[in-house]
């Protein structure tokens, strides 16, 4: 996938790739490569439809490459985009708190990870549901993101990111 969309030009193209490679924290792939995926994913006019998805892209692969405080600044710039969202607010904002957990975790905010992680999960147990009208593929990543974050959170997981 990467060999194929390593050179895109287009948002959407970048942001798409990203997520699927960087989704599981056992990821191979060319560092400089996601890196470009990253920086052109929320490249451009800032004001663009779904830049707010694109951003939440940036912020996870902040997350699995180390870059905590990075992946708090994009994910909560997602988050406060997402009321105005054109498509399910509610799994975007439940996707950028997961990623905000295991952030505030790696960076020693014990109680910031635990707020964020729980309202994740108000989140996961109210809006991000199959029946909710969203994309399939939306609530199964913020669902199975959770499930990492609650986990690593839990100490059922130490392993830093490679």
């Amino acid at each position: 996938m990467l060999e194929r969309w390593a050179s895109t030009e287009k948002n959407s193209e970048a942001e798409q790739t990203l997520k699927m490679i960087v989704f599981l924290p056992d990821f191979k792939a060319d560092a400089k490569q996601l890196a470009r995926l990253a920086e052109i994913a929320v490249s451009g006019d800032k004001n663009m439809a779904w830049f707010e998805w694109y951003l939440f892209a940036k912020g996870l692969h902040d997350y699995r490459t180390g870059k905590y405080a990075d992946a708090l600044a994009t994910c909560r710039e997602s988050r406060r985009r997402a009321p105005e969202s054109k498509f399910d607010p509610h799994t975007l904002e439940t996707l950028n708190l997961t990623i905000e957990a295991m952030a505030l975790h790696r960076s020693g905010d014990e109680a910031g990870a635990k707020r964020a992680l729980a309202e994740a999960k108000s989140n996961i147990d109210v809006y991000v549901l199959p029946i909710g009208g969203g994309w399939t593929h939306d609530w199964l990543s913020a669902h199975i993101l959770y499930h990492e974050a609650e986990g690593f959170i839990a100490g059922k997981k130490s392993e830093p990111p490679k």
